[in-house]
């Protein structure tokens, strides 16, 4: 349980200084970019953070470097990443003590051992639906022609 603390902690400290170290230099080369990551983040990003400390796709040290240069809050930053630290911890302590209880080939098939995998798997589809609605499509020319596109969509991805 301590290490669980401790990793989180040190993921927050990574995190802060990412966002004091470069946040204001990346910010400076990549406004326009920045701004639509900070957009998407402010609605999704407990979400998508919550995703990524599950599913071990992508290193956790680049998770945390690259979360400080949005505008996540610190103490969203370090709950998310606690609860979802904590909870993959768990699946894969469990999952452990299940392939250490293998007498046999037979044994990898165990309903603990599948569970363990299926629920870890089973996290992140688990988001909450919202009620926000869709935005609506405003007409903006594109090129010569007008088409109508949605609202803050870019028109190089609406063609």
């Amino acid at each position: 349980m301590i290490v669980s603390f401790a990793s989180t902690i040190g993921a927050t400290l990574a995190f802060l200084a990412a966002r004091f170290l470069f946040r204001d230099s990346v910010a400076a080369k990549f406004d326009d970019s920045l701004k639509a990551i900070d957009e998407g983040v402010e609605r999704e990003g407990s979400w998508y953070l919550f995703t990524l400390r599950l599913v071990p796709l992508f290193p956790f040290f680049m998770i945390n470097l690259l979360m400080g240069l949005t505008k996540m809050k610190t103490l969203t930053f370090y709950l998310v990443s606690q609860i979802g630290m904590l909870a993959g911890t768990v699946v894969y302590v469990n999952a452990g003590i299940e392939l250490g209880k293998i007498k046999s080939l037979a044994g990898i098939l165990s309903p603990t051992l599948l569970g363990s995998f299926i629920l870890l798997g089973l996290f992140p589809l688990l988001k909450p639906k919202e009620n926000q609605k869709e935005p609506k499509a405003t007409k903006r020319v594109c090129g010569r022609a007008r088409s109508i596109i949605p609202a803050g969509e870019s028109p190089a991805l609406a063609r």
